[in-house]
């Protein structure tokens, strides 16, 4: 039986599976392939077969991350296939984050990728890093990874002990534990909540600003997709001022 796929059907699922992988969930993801998937990374040989991927995707480079997102740059859908140019941010094991482009190719059977293309340079990632000191930019990007992750508990590290939360009209929320304690119970609400990073910008020498859109995914299976900008004021390497300009209402309604 042939199943009517309605256009942008299929780059939704894409951008799902980006997400997955964004997330690590590697075996979610790899509910999304057909049983013969061929998946190919850069100059790799292809995998066949989803537990040929898995074990491709789960190959020695991962050793020396701890963390990824992406940022989806462009995506287009034609007939089968869905195409997405997007940057990838490897947070690194030593908390540095290394940004490389990348271009995939999906191409569907039904609702399930047949194959997938990567087509990148990952050598650079293999290199150690220089010394350098790091950029405010770098931790905004781990600052959104961490979001990303649900994880919490880093997420919390990158305020100053008296760093300020606030999320639209509410009142700010001062200091790690009060922040954290703030987020698990908004957490829970949801199954997860991604960001779609826009353009982010070093605006002065304390300052990134942050355009984006977020997704907040509910457990009762409703989505809200709201656009957001972010400031996000620095002392030193610890955010001192983060806000948040939104009107997420309606996923807690």
């Amino acid at each position: 039986m042939t199943t009517t796929m309605f256009p942008g059907t299929r780059a939704a699922i894409v951008k799902n599976l980006i997400g997955l992988f964004e997330r690590m969930d590697v075996d979610t993801a790899l509910t999304n392939f057909t049983e013969d998937a061929h998946y190919r990374f850069g100059n790799y040989p292809p995998a066949i077969g989803k537990k040929a991927i898995r074990e491709a995707t789960m190959a020695s480079h991962l050793d020396y991350i701890k963390g990824i997102s992406f940022d989806i740059k462009s995506m287009w859908e034609n007939a089968d296939s869905v195409i997405c140019e997007l940057e990838i941010n490897y947070i690194r094991n030593d908390g540095s984050v290394l940004t490389l482009p990348c271009t995939d190719i999906f191409r569907m059977e039904g609702d399930k990728v047949k194959e997938m293309l990567v087509y990148m340079d990952p050598s650079p990632l293999f290199v150690a890093p220089e010394t350098k000191q790091e950029t405010i930019l770098d931790v905004a990007k781990r600052l959104i990874a961490a979001v990303e992750a649900n994880n919490v508990e880093e997420y919390v590290t990158y305020f100053a002990p008296d760093g300020a939360y606030k999320i639209a009209n509410n009142p700010p929320i001062i200091g790690p534990q009060a922040i954290k304690d703030f987020a698990i119970p908004i957490m829970g609400m949801f199954s997860k909540v991604s960001h779609d990073v826009h353009n982010m910008w070093q605006v002065d020498a304390n300052t990134v600003t942050v355009e984006l859109d977020v997704t907040y995914f509910r457990k009762d299976g409703k989505v809200f997709k709201f656009p957001c900008l972010n400031i996000i004021r620095f002392q030193g390497n610890k955010v001192q001022e983060y806000q948040a300009f939104l009107d997420a209402n309606p996923a807690f309604s």
